[in-house]
């Protein structure tokens, strides 16, 4: 029978096996106290045994299968099976701030204004300005403090 690349001999019980027969004892004896196959894995301290080794050792040896592990509580899960993340911690509730207090309109026309007049137009949106808010302004700004808060929420909205 000749072998080709492919195929190798099975070999069993080979002098350098790392299952000599004192490991598969101790992985009996270790195996019936109920050791997890990675705890084994650390006794043993074999060159090459490793927490798999020791499953598929179990598996050949045909070991009584044990009573499989439960998680100690049910994680919750998504529907695509996803574990979901854990809640924050609740954030103490913001109040919002105060509302400014409604501007005095002088309701004047675009020829009228001045630099510290607030230039929020009075009116239907689609009809051209014909009067302006006219309340005073901060310096720097376009707008009284309560327009300003009116353009700035319909702009993040």
């Amino acid at each position: 029978m000749s072998l080709t690349y492919f195929e190798e001999p099975r070999r069993r019980n080979t002098p350098n096996s790392q299952w000599t027969p004192e490991r598969i004892e101790l992985l009996k004896q270790l195996w019936k106290e109920g050791l997890s196959a990675s705890q084994i894995a650390n006794k043993l301290k074999g060159a090459r045994i490793t927490r798999c080794s020791v499953i598929g050792k179990v598996h050949r040896l045909k070991l009584e299968a044990r009573e499989a592990r439960r998680p100690a509580k049910p994680k919750a899960r998504r529907a695509n099976g996803v574990p979901k993340p854990p809640m924050p911690p609740p954030r103490p509730q913001r109040r919002p701030p105060e509302p400014p207090p409604p501007p005095r309109m002088r309701a004047l026309s675009f020829f009228r204004l001045k630099s510290q007049h607030c230039h929020w137009p009075i009116g239907d949106w689609f009809e051209p300005a014909r009067l302006f808010c006219g309340a005073d302004k901060e310096l720097g700004e376009i707008y009284c403090p309560f327009h300003r808060r009116m353009a700035r929420s319909a702009r993040d909205a």
